[in-house]
């Protein structure tokens, strides 16, 4: 397996290096934080691979690149984030020219293909010799795991058939009750009291025998469980079988009670559970939807409008997350904010309102927020035409300041949760999000506006015209981050230094840089250990503004 791995990694083969080496890694959860890093720098050394060609191929690279960018949007950014040393390479996708960037420069150089080699030699030859071991363990914590398991199985089909036991019980003494009955009231069955007595006797014994077989069942469980040492740690079984022995040792007429009466209030809660389920879908899927929206556009500023709007939200947020899911398809498929209306929707009514307007304005603010924390709100609220008209709506509300204090903070959180899409951030940056949010965060703010804003910035920086959009305004750009990064109070370390990481490749926030000094902000800051973001991710930063020297 070694000498395939090796082979294919030479020969730029990465479909069947991958397939071989997630034979000997099928599930992801056996992965060690050292297999994780390794393979991400794999997939490193293949994206780069047409780069170390002579001379380059760059139409392959950017083909490989986007692959990387890929697998990063999907499920890589979180399995490999894990590692802050590959936490740099993120921004790998963003850079024109890797070859000559001070920190990405070295992945094709051969002193690094020749450690990634000797890295994956030495990990798989150590890897061979504990195998054997690993897999004796994990069959030993198999079977443990499988005999508890079978037991856990055979108690449940043990107390299955006692309770159908007591079931037959209930039914056949109502059977003698009801010929008993008949016999003397009615007449129509004859059959002497002799008979009857008879069979009531014979019915007792064998009652009497399968309570002696389930004793000692349940006797023969115990001794087991002690022979072998497995003892169970779920109280609630040990609660179980104590009712069970219990209740064996009972009349059958109080076992019959205990069994009727638990039966009851377990189809009784069943029922009610049910009830309320039809209750809640019937009222959501019966509410006037159309109604609803004229409503909140005629009385815009109304007190009317506040209550709905709040009332809408709630039927998101205080029910549980699987159940939120349901009710915005329901908003949704009727369109609940009118957003097909573009300019005459919901959004667009409310947010022009003036100040008597502000409560009305808070409320659908808080609205959209819960909205787009789901991904099937996030859909909804971009699904016509990409949500432009929304995200104008939006953007023009912040920046004439009609939405004032919690309205605005919840607007930020709306657009930075939508701005994970790429659309949304090409968009925000066209509407000159980007030289707003420069002056915005250099005011004062409150701890969510700024955490908000600052993640936004982060979002539209990653994209390319975001960071052009930002070298326009270099000198106030820079001027803000500096001041953020100054100020030892603030907990938004981790997305101005993302920031920070993301624009230092242009040449003109480069310059501004210089000229600021900020360099000695960021050791000063580096040097007074303000929290652990920093203490990962300032010595990248410092090592790109000293050049790449550290």
């Amino acid at each position: 397996m070694l000498k395939k791995l090796l082979s294919h990694l030479e020969n730029d083969n990465c479909g069947q290096f991958f397939k071989c080496w997630n034979e000997l890694f099928v599930e992801e959860r056996n992965k060690s934080s050292d297999v994780i890093s390794l393979e991400f720098n794999i997939h490193l050394y293949f994206v780069t691979f047409p780069l170390r060609k002579s001379p380059p191929n760059k139409e392959e690279y950017r083909k490989r690149i986007e692959g990387l960018k890929k697998l990063l949007e999907d499920q890589g950014g979180c399995k490999y984030s894990t590692d802050v040393q590959l936490v740099q390479y993120f921004a790998l996708p963003y850079v024109a020219e890797p070859e000559k960037h001070p920190i990405f420069r070295e992945l094709v150089q051969k002193k690094w293909v020749k450690n990634l080699f000797e890295n994956l030699s030495s990990f798989l030859a150590n890897y061979a010799t504990n195998i054997a071991e690993t897999q004796d363990v994990l069959f030993q914590k198999w079977m443990t795991t499988y005999r508890l398991q079978y037991n856990e199985l055979l108690e449940k089909k043990c107390r299955k058939l006692q309770y159908d036991y007591y079931r037959i019980v209930d039914i056949v003494n109502e059977m003698f009750n009801y010929l008993e009955q008949s016999n003397h009231e009615l007449g129509v069955i004859h059959l002497s009291s002799e008979y009857m007595m008879g069979m009531k006797a014979r019915f007792a014994d064998a009652t009497a025998n399968a309570e002696q077989h389930m004793h000692a069942n349940i006797a023969l469980q115990e001794m087991d469980k002690k022979h072998n040492g497995l003892r169970k740690t779920n109280t609630n079984i040990k609660k179980k079988n104590r009712m069970i022995k219990n209740e064996s040792n009972a009349s059958v007429g109080n076992l019959i009670s205990t069994i009727r009466s638990a039966s009851s209030s377990l189809i009784k809660l069943k029922e009610e559970k049910e009830k309320k389920e039809v209750i809640v879908d019937n009222v959501i899927g019966r509410l006037n939807y159309t109604k609803i929206g004229n409503c909140l556009i005629k009385s815009a500023s109304g007190r009317l409008s506040c209550l709905l709007l709040q009332a809408l939200r709630q039927r998101i947020t205080r029910i549980p997350i699987e159940n939120a899911g349901q009710v915005l398809a329901v908003y949704a498929n009727n369109d609940l904010l009118l957003l097909k209306h573009l300019k005459n929707s919901v959004v667009s009514v409310i947010t022009s309102q003036g100040d008597n307007g502000n409560d009305a304005k808070e409320e659908l603010c808080r609205l959209l927020n819960s909205i787009a924390s789901f991904s099937s709100g996030r859909n909804y609220l971009l699904a016509n035409n990409q949500g432009k008209e929304l995200i104008a709506t939006l953007t023009t509300a912040l920046k004439t300041k009609k939405l004032q204090h919690y309205a605005g903070e919840h607007v930020l959180a709306t657009l930075q949760k939508l701005s994970i899409r790429s659309s949304v951030q090409k968009e925000l940056i066209k509407l000159g999000m980007v030289e707003w949010l420069s002056l915005y965060l250099g005011g004062k703010l409150s701890p969510t506006a700024l955490d908000y804003g600052c993640a936004l910035l982060l979002n539209l920086c990653l994209d390319p015209s975001g960071r052009s959009a930002a070298s326009r305004v270099a000198t106030i750009f820079t001027t803000t981050i500096a001041n953020l990064i100054s100020d030892h109070k603030l907990q938004v370390c981790t997305y101005i230094n993302g920031i920070l990481f993301t624009i230092l490749g242009i040449a003109q926030i480069k310059a501004r840089v210089k000229e600021i000094n900020l360099v000695n902000t960021v050791k000063e800051k580096l040097n007074n250990h303000h929290c652990k973001d920093d203490e990962k991710q300032l010595p990248i930063i410092y090592k790109i503004l000293n050049g790449g020297e550290f």
